[in-house]
């Protein structure tokens, strides 16, 4: 990559934005209507075609999916569902189900726990409630069932994010960036769970507006991002990282751009004191 590249990605995301920033640096021609603009049209085409093609696959492999029923000895089960259940049911597959009983019945109260031994056992809990809460809206909305609910929500989500980091790592890095970061995203192993009922694209969505407002020096919306991560995902931890590498470049260059102590020691601890 070249000495200096470390540098120059930190320096993207800390540096002051120049006015002639605020557009992507290659722009779409004046007068372009807003439906056929690259930033919009070329990763929402990416990130649509990729999730019909794993829509393809999923409906021919859900033909082989077995009864999921209570004591089956492979999962847990309290939503049971037939063998090929079709391509709804699929999306709550696994982890889907914890979140599917989350949206319909809430979290246990008292927590669960063994008779004989005491201990706590698995159980809601374990689940962060952003996505099962925005999905229960969607369905009191809708009429729609957690199965069509859920995974719609992702979907819609998931290119909702996906559009918002191209935009970012546009003017961050410039447009082959972009375009190398919007086709990873949505052809890497897991993309496909961006369309299930799980929680991941509500984190990716949420990742992209905290870097976002950090690059923007929003620090309010920093923290505010960072609890909304926090009841997303286990994530908050890995935040660290960023957070470090722009405090302490802006603390190196805070006599030429003013940094003051409080931010700084705010972005420093915001990352350990997320909500358990």
């Amino acid at each position: 990559m070249g000495p200096g590249w470390g540098a120059r990605v930190a320096g993207a995301f800390t540096a002051p934005i120049p006015p002639e920033e605020a557009v992507p640096r290659t722009a779409d021609a004046p007068g372009t209507p807003w439906w056929r603009r690259f930033p919009l049209w070329f990763p929402l085409g990416v990130y649509a075609v990729t999730r019909l093609i794993d829509a393809v696959y999923f409906a021919i492999m859900q033909r082989s999916q077995i009864p999921m029923v209570p004591g089956n000895g492979a999962a847990r089960v309290i939503f049971p569902t037939p063998a090929a259940p079709g391509y709804w049911p699929l999306m709550a597959n696994w982890d889907g189900q914890w979140y599917h009983e989350i949206a319909e019945l809430g979290y246990p109260d008292p927590i669960p726990t063994d008779p004989v031994t005491g201990k706590v056992v698995q159980n809601p809990w374990a689940f962060y409630p952003m996505f099962p809460m925005l999905s229960r809206l969607v369905m009191r909305a809708t009429g729609a069932n957690f199965y069509v609910a859920g995974a719609l929500l992702s979907t819609v989500v998931g290119a909702i994010a996906v559009v918002l980091m191209f935009r970012l790592v546009d003017r961050a890095a410039g447009r082959w960036s972009a375009i190398v970061a919007t086709v990873a995203t949505s052809t890497w192993v897991a993309a496909p769970v961006l369309q299930t009922d799980y929680s991941e694209a509500c984190a990716l969505l949420v990742i992209v507006l905290l870097l976002t407002a950090l690059r923007g020096r929003r620090y309010w919306w920093v923290l505010v991002l960072l609890v909304a991560l926090a009841l997303t995902r286990n994530l908050v931890l890995i935040s660290a990282p960023p957070l470090i590498a722009h405090t302490a470049v802006r603390w190196q260059r805070r006599d030429a751009d003013p940094f003051p102590c409080g931010n700084a020691s705010g972005l420093l601890c915001s990352p350990c004191s997320r909500v358990p």
